[in-house]
């Protein structure tokens, strides 16, 4: 099962704008994934490494929902050994650092989190 999982993520991954090749933007939050950086409404945010990539691989997968085990393969690789709610604690800095952002990343009752793909959805 994980491995289909993990097929389906590697097809639904948002393709990169060509004009501003490695940038991807979502809701007013831009990531520029050759320089690490993440910015909301232009202004820069400073994220450890373990919310970058939370934040990276949600706005590559909008609307799709991730358990808090496949987040933390995605951000530590399988067999890391963490706790599934130290996602939760990763997931409350990510939202405070965001803002008014941060209420994109809807938590999903039971199952986990997801970035909505519409601003309609707030």
């Amino acid at each position: 099962m994980t491995a289909r999982v993990k097929t389906i993520l590697r097809r639904t991954k948002i393709r990169v704008d060509n004009k501003q090749q490695g940038s991807l933007s979502l809701h007013g939050i831009e990531i520029d994934v050759n320089k690490h950086r993440a910015k909301v409404d232009g202004e820069k945010v400073d994220l450890s490494a373990s919310e970058y990539k939370i934040l990276l691989f949600l706005i590559r997968n909008p609307g799709w929902v991730f358990s808090r085990g496949q987040l933390i393969s995605t951000v530590h690789g399988e067999n890391y050994p963490v706790t599934d709610r130290s996602i939760d604690v990763q997931i409350l800095g990510l939202r405070r650092k965001l803002g008014e952002k941060g209420s994109y990343i809807e938590t999903v009752r039971g199952i986990g989190y997801r970035m909505k793909e519409n601003s309609d959805d707030i």
